[in-house]
């Protein structure tokens, strides 16, 4: 009796690994030494715009920073290439000026933007310090100085920046956060001239190669045939910023098919994180943030 029992742990015990290893299809666990990569195909694409408040003073804003985004389209440009390519060395030796805190009584006198500093290139902190540096920093930068007026940065949850925006005692000149422009933001907020498009992609484990050459179609196809294979409780699961439409486009997945499920994270990074780490199967987010986490985490 003893020795059938035994025998019978064991072969429950190989079929709860079997079953659990079918669960985690797609997904390798190796941590720090498991390297990603961008699918090229683009899934969605957007419009980056900035956002100011639905005010008078927001309007006046938002016209003036249209004319600078129209008059400096080589450099915003320029701005992208360079943060694309930037080291960690050369981050913590870039410095943009800025305070902190919005003082009431210089509401003239600072330009305050609300951003989340979790976005890379847009905007992020330098390693191992709390300066935030980007494109839309530095974009940020070069209005204030425009304007002579104080550079004010504050950082904060990126799905609080529009209704922080949009309070109607709020200090918040403008919102820039590679911020896609969309009817639902628009109720709150007027948007500005676009000032890049980008598209959402997927980041897979370098070895993960279901996805390559396959078109946008093909590739929806694969993530439903991918999530049917799922055993039991198991569903295949995407990670993705909390409140961006790489997050809403994993949502519009999960809502079409029940053995998906879309994870919010604080920041892309983080996701990424746990796609090293074997807990989701792949992440979606913009292009050139893609394109900078790869180059961080395969380092």
């Amino acid at each position: 009796m003893k020795k059938v029992s035994s025998k019978l742990l064991v072969v429950i015990s190989i079929l709860v690994i079997a079953f659990t290893a079918i669960g985690f299809a797609g997904c390798t666990v190796g941590g720090a030494k498991t390297k990603i990569k961008v699918v090229e195909t683009k899934l969605a694409e957007d419009p980056i715009a900035f956002a100011t408040p639905k005010t008078e003073a927001g309007l006046e804003t938002k016209q003036k920073v249209d004319k600078w985004i129209k008059d400096n389209k080589a450099t915003i440009q320029g701005l992208f290439e360079k943060y694309a390519k930037m080291t960690d060395k050369e981050a913590n030796e870039t410095n943009i000026e800025y305070k902190t805190t919005a003082d009431p009584d210089k509401k003239d006198k600072q330009f305050v933007v609300a951003t989340a500093a979790d976005y890379p290139p847009y905007e992020f902190k330098a390693s191992g310090t709390q300066k935030i540096l980007g494109v839309d920093i530095e974009i940020a930068s070069m209005i204030a100085k425009e304007l002579k007026m104080e550079l004010v940065v504050q950082d904060m949850e990126f799905d609080a920046i529009i209704e922080e925006t949009k309070k109607t005692n709020s200090l918040i000149d403008i919102a820039m956060a590679g911020l896609t422009e969309n009817e639902e933001r628009k109720k709150s907020v007027y948007f500005t001239e676009t000032y890049t498009i980008d598209k959402q992609v997927m980041i897979v484990n370098a070895n993960n190669k279901r996805f390559d050459g396959l078109t946008k179609e093909e590739i929806n196809k694969k993530i439903n045939q991918m999530a049917k294979q799922k055993v039991g409780r198991y569903k295949l699961v995407i990670g993705a910023q909390k409140g961006t439409s790489s997050f809403n486009l994993a949502e519009d997945y999960a809502n079409e098919n029940k053995k998906i499920e879309a994870s919010a994270y604080p920041s892309p990074a983080l996701a990424v994180q746990d796609l090293k780490n074997g807990r989701i199967d792949f992440v979606i987010v913009d292009e050139l943030v893609a394109k900078v986490l790869m180059g961080k985490f395969n380092k």
